[in-house]
């Protein structure tokens, strides 16, 4: 069967296909459907929905829903309030940090701007002092007949220059002494009259004939007689008719009369004293903890310094040493501990907060960069020696029942200024609480050192008067940490203060 001819047979059978169904059909269907199903289930479109059964049922399915009650652990919000205080507590921080660091950047850019105007000034000197004058289009012509003046002049000088030559070869030198005062003779002895002259000649003869007037030739002493008087007079009327003066200029060509903007020389050593406080944004490095197994990691604070310190001024160095405090407090990682106490009663103890009062003698040197008049930009190297004074913890041990209700509302006490007491059978117990040297504590254990390095710039409001800021940053040096968890803490801190002159 060919393939047209089978699609003719298919599109008459659509076309004469009937969709009308016979008029009882779901009439039929109908009635096998009831015969099929038990009566109960058989619904009646005609029958109207029952309302107060309705109103029956969601009152039942409300009052179910209210009494449903599902598994509450108070602890998991608890630990999520303290989450979410831990992460607007850190976004604060390292927005401190981050508007520090720009302050810094933009006191870079401050100095470097200031020093690109001495680059500038450096990079225009002239090379030749002499009038710049456009370029002008000379014919051919013109241009022979400079070439020919130019030929003719540099003749006219080589000329002159080879006549005086040869007068001064021809001339006998030898001449000017007297025979006598070649010979030396312990018989023949005379004495000469001697008179001392001083060459009159044309101050050009200085840059060709320097030896004319050496310091130690430039006085030449000869004999009475006329002939050498005459001979000298030869040598001076020879020098001056053939060389024509010179127009030399005032100063050098290509060495301008400039003064560049460096470090001034000082021939007096000043001495001053400066006072400055300014914000610290401490960087806490924990270690790993061996009693709660937490590994490393870094808290963001911040505090304040305050420092006095003596400057020595030695040149572009100045010298200094200090006295300076230390407010240092930080909330190091949480941990609550549930342990059960000697009555078998659960209690709870954590570590909230540590804080150290700190004095520090500071010790350095500062290099000036660049000093003009009214501002100097320095930078700044140093040792700083801290003392702990005063240690402060902040910690808990209470039962567990609402601890940290307790904590909430401000009714649970905490132990500062010494060693705390804790339950022997809390882990915290074995960390190392120690005092600060005006607690009891020892010196070893409350001296550590730090190492400085800093940029600062000094504005003059007055002759003896003098206002400053310096960004700085110190780096934890000492071997061993701080507190119970041996925290490193590093700072970056901006120095405000003003600067007297003493001397």
């Amino acid at each position: 069967m060919d393939n047209k001819e089978f699609d003719d047979i298919i599109r008459e059978k659509l076309e004469s296909l009937n969709s009308e169904s016979a008029t009882n059909g779901w009439d039929m269907f109908r009635e096998k459907w009831e015969q099929s199903s038990p009566a109960s289930d058989i619904v009646d479109s005609n029958v109207q929905e029952d309302i107060q059964a309705d109103e029956l049922f969601d009152a039942k399915l409300k009052q179910n829903m209210r009494g449903l009650r599902m598994p509450f652990n108070s602890a998991h919000w608890v630990r999520l309030k303290a989450q979410l205080e831990a992460e607007a507590l850190f976004k604060k921080r390292l927005f401190v940090a981050k508007t520090v660091e720009i302050l810094m950047l933009a006191l870079i850019v401050v100095g470097i701007l200031n020093l690109m105007p001495i680059q500038n000034e450096i990079s225009q000197i002239p090379v030749f002092d002499v009038p710049m004058v456009d370029a002008i289009q000379v014919d051919k012509a013109t241009a022979e007949k400079y070439k020919q003046e130019s030929i003719q002049k540099s003749k006219e000088r080589s000329l002159s220059t080879d006549r005086v030559i040869n007068k001064l070869a021809n001339l006998n030198v030898v001449s000017l002494f007297k025979e006598d005062d070649i010979k030396s003779t312990e018989d023949q002895k005379f004495e000469a009259k001697k008179t001392k002259i001083q060459p009159a000649l044309d101050p050009n003869m200085g840059l060709l004939f320097p030896f004319l007037l050496d310091s130690n030739q430039s006085e030449i002493f000869i004999d009475n007689q006329d002939n050498h008087k005459d001979q000298y007079k030869s040598i001076t009327t020879v020098l001056q008719e053939d060389i024509s003066e010179l127009m030399l200029p005032s100063r050098p060509i290509g060495f301008p009369d400039i003064t560049l903007g460096t470090i001034k020389n000082k021939s007096i050593e000043k001495s001053y004293l400066s006072l400055a406080i300014g914000p610290k944004v401490n960087l806490v490095n924990s270690p790993f903890d061996p009693v709660y197994k937490i590994d490393p990691y870094n808290t963001l604070n911040t505090n304040f310094n305050i420092s006095a310190k003596l400057h020595k001024e030695l040149g572009p160095v100045e010298l200094y040493v200090g006295l300076g405090y230390n407010k240092t407090s930080y909330e190091p990682l949480i941990v609550e501990e549930l342990y059960k106490n000697q009555n078998q009663q659960y209690s709870q103890a954590s570590l909230e907060n540590i804080g150290f009062n700190t004095f520090n003698v500071p010790v350095g040197v500062k290099y000036n960069l660049l000093d003009q008049d009214s501002y100097q930009l320095y930078a700044s190297a140093g040792v700083d020696v801290n003392l702990i004074a005063q240690a402060e913890y902040e910690v808990y041990d209470l039962p567990a029942t609402g601890a940290r209700a307790d904590v909430v509302s401000g009714n649970k006490p905490s132990l500062n200024s010494g060693k705390p007491e804790i339950n022997q059978r809390a882990l915290l117990s074995q960390k190392e609480f120690k005092n600060g040297i005006l607690n009891g504590g020892s010196l070893r254990d409350n001296l550590f050192a730090t190492a400085s390095v800093g940029v600062g710039l000094i504005k003059n409001v007055s002759e003896s008067t003098s206002l400053f800021i310096e960004p700085k940053y110190s780096h934890f040096i000492s071997s061993q940490g701080l507190g119970p968890n041996l925290d490193k803490v590093h700072a970056v801190s901006i120095d405000f203060g003003v600067r007297y002159q003493l001397n």
